[in-house]
């Protein structure tokens, strides 16, 4: 807009100036973001102030549509790879496993079973089942070791915690960390962070005898005992403020060498020996067969699985995650090794021609599955909710959302266009040039310049005419 003393001022984004009589402030984008300079080379974050232009379009595309689709599309392709693969592991090839094999996922250092890139879809109300094949008969023989895997791990200590009294932020949820990782209340020097929709605090307890109690925005949170291994959980508030812990389940306390001890256990109470050993390695589970005598497979055609051995990555189709990581596990290069077949529950064996499992992964097409559709928007976190659909059903819709993101991008580009058309006309009736009427000008002058000369001639000859008539 123009000022008094006919200068102009430009601005963007809820009044942040551009240009301001002599004075201009430059943009500048850093890591994605917009940021405007003021006069002392100080940079203030607008990006979430742009609601308009080239600029606005740029940040919609880069912050809220591509992310919305990059993570629905990992989100597709990790419900793929877990429906097949979790077929697949319950399989069993031309044979069974011989040798050793390793797990192709990892946990983080804590060794924890949920913290596999899959481990949050273990269901441990369910169990992991192992046949092991003895070779020194024949015909071989069969038998299976089941872990359970809803009980309490060996060296698990649950967290207690008991709160009382009233919070100050009600219907409201507190969330709690113990660090560091490893370290147990009452027998270590540990940090408890807290963190509410209205505050967050850290506090610092050392050791000391249990139970110990902090004091939480008005609770009393009270600490009778506490793993090393899981330190995370929740206080949830009524419209009182009246708290109620939410605590992991004992079964969320399996770590890979929990497992591998009740595994080597199983094994060696059932077959007199460690025939079949399972270890750990890079926080990846490894089972190894201890001779040429014994092989291994996993679940058979009567065992509701947990999905633990899809979790580990034993036995799987595919192999990583993500639309970008997944691909073919490299160990089906050996075609024997593609689970087509399933184990006879009643025997152990692999009967010729056993195509049940392949019909299986054909049916992994039309059943449905949960994966999350999301909500991108610049200066607010993401959200999601569950959309329940087929594999194809979720891609369509997908694919379908974005066509509509693509004509609805379209549609506005086309109707800006003509509303900047039609104001360039407003414009150019008041203030610019008008081809047409400068041609009729031209005409016009044109005329009156052959008009004077002709006058300039008669005159002329007018005048010749009276000076020779004397």
């Amino acid at each position: 807009f123009e000022q008094p003393d006919g200068s102009l001022t430009v601005t963007v984004a809820k009044g942040f100036p551009l240009v301001s009589g002599a004075d201009s402030y430059p943009l500048k984008l850093q890591e994605g973001q917009v940021h405007w300079l003021n006069s002392s080379g100080a940079a203030v974050d607008i990006s979430d102030k742009i609601g308009g232009g080239q600029l606005h379009g740029w940040l919609e595309i880069q912050d809220e549509v591509l992310p919305k689709y990059q993570t629905e599309l990992d989100g597709l392709a990790d419900a793929f790879a877990w429906a097949v693969n979790q077929v697949h592991s319950q399989g069993v090839g031309l044979e069974y496993f011989s040798g050793t094999v390793s797990g192709a996922h990892a946990t983080d250092p804590s060794g924890l079973l949920t913290t596999l890139p899959m481990g949050g879809r273990i269901d441990t109300s369910k169990d992991f089942k192992m046949w092991i094949q003895d070779n020194r008969t024949s015909p071989p023989g069969y038998d299976a070791v089941v872990i359970d895997l809803d009980a309490q791990p060996p060296s698990a200590s649950p967290l207690t915690v008991a709160p009382s009294g009233a919070a100050n932020s009600v219907l409201d949820t507190y969330t709690f960390k113990v660090s560091p990782p490893g370290a147990v209340i009452g027998a270590d020097p540990v940090e408890i962070t807290w963190a509410s929709s209205a505050a967050e605090e850290t506090i610092a307890l050392e050791p000391g005898a249990l139970p110990l109690t902090i004091a939480v925005d008005g609770m009393q949170v009270e600490f009778s005992a506490a793993t090393g291994a899981l330190d995370e959980f929740t206080i949830s508030t009524d419209a009182q403020g009246v708290p109620t812990a939410s605590l992991p389940s004992d079964s969320d306390y399996w770590t890979l060498d929990d497992f591998a001890a009740a595994f080597n256990a199983a094994v060696g109470a059932r077959f007199g020996g460690p025939v079949v050993a399972a270890s750990v390695a890079d926080n990846r589970l490894v089972f190894s067969a201890q001779s040429g005598d014994y092989r291994f497979a996993f679940g058979d055609d009567g065992f509701d699985d947990s999905g633990l051995a899809a979790a580990l990555g034993f036995n799987t189709f595919f192999a990583g995650q993500g639309a970008a990581g997944i691909s073919v596990n490299g160990l089906l290069a050996d075609k024997s090794l593609i689970a087509a077949a399933r184990i006879e529950a009643a025997s152990g064996e692999i009967s010729a021609g056993d195509n049940r499992n392949a019909l299986a992964l054909a049916d992994v097409q039309h059943d449905t599955y949960g994966i999350a559709q999301w909500t991108f928007a610049r200066g607010r976190a993401a959200t999601s909710t569950a959309f329940t659909s087929t594999l194809e059903g979720f891609h369509g819709r997908m694919v379908g959302s974005m066509g509509l993101q693509a004509l609805r991008f379209y549609q506005s580009q086309e109707s800006a266009g003509l509303m900047v058309n039609s104001l360039q006309q407003q414009r150019d009736s008041v203030s610019a040039v008008s081809l047409d009427e400068e041609m009729i000008n031209l005409i016009k002058y044109q005329q009156a310049y052959t008009a004077a000369s002709k006058l300039l001639s008669v005159s002329d000859e007018m005048l010749i005419a009276l000076i020779n008539s004397r």
